[in-house]
């Protein structure tokens, strides 16, 4: 068979049906590079100026990080930075009680995609949407099943963010073992973007970890700025 152009976030980051992780400790910019990404995919621009977007296409964000007066303040914000196109389709919403380990919460997943039919569903962080034990292997299993249904199902790429286990002595997530809970949640999305702080500054290193679909991963690179 002759299969069509799947390319989501391009450099074999991301394709449709595809599961990309985020992660990294508290407060280092997860959820505001999420909302980025977002719009990035929405407005078919490359992300954070590095990675191409073959085209416009719709993605759903659904967020339990922050109250929802600071979530409008953030995405107002980081809009203003984007040019829309007519084509852009951004769903943000934040379902505070919804848990895709339970047959309701997957219900209401699947009819909010079968109703905006996104290309990309983003869920930040994965812990609130849940009720799993993050340390139980078959548990997390169960939960990454859930995700695997409505990747194929529906055809849709996914984005996760997930925290770090807080910080040692000997510094900042050193690898993808570092990752809170189950190996699970690192095995089986295709990539892992880890972000990683420097002590005493405004920078990150933004390190890939994983390209499942890659020859070769990316290189590191350093952000800095007013985060």
């Amino acid at each position: 068979m002759d299969y069509p152009e799947n390319t989501v976030i391009a450099n074999d980051i991301l394709d449709v049906g595809g599961l990309l992780l985020i992660v990294g400790p508290t407060s280092v910019g997860k959820s505001y590079l999420l909302l980025q990404i977002a719009m990035h995919l929405v407005t078919g621009t490359p992300v954070v100026g590095q990675w191409a977007v073959p085209k416009p296409m719709s993605a759903y964000l659904v967020q339990a990080e922050i109250g929802l007066r600071r979530f409008q303040s953030r995405v107002a914000k980081l809009w203003k930075n984007f040019a829309p196109t007519p084509r852009a389709q951004l769903w943000l919403e934040s379902p505070y009680d919804l848990k895709l380990d339970t047959p309701d919460g997957l219900f209401a997943l699947e009819a909010m995609v079968d109703a905006h039919k996104p290309r990309v569903l983003i869920v930040d962080p994965l812990r609130p949407f849940h009720t799993r034990n993050e340390n139980a292997p078959e548990e997390m299993q169960k939960l990454f099943d859930s995700f695997l249904r409505i990747q194929f199902k529906h055809q849709v790429a996914i984005i996760l963010s997930h925290h770090d286990r807080k910080p040692s002595a000997e510094g900042w997530g050193k690898s993808i073992y570092e990752t809170r809970g189950s190996t699970i949640i690192t095995d089986r999305p295709d990539s892992v973007l880890r972000l990683k702080p420097l002590k005493g500054g405004l920078a990150v290193d933004a390190v890939w970890e994983k390209l499942r679909n890659a020859d070769q991963l990316l290189p590191t690179q350093r952000w800095t700025g007013d985060r």
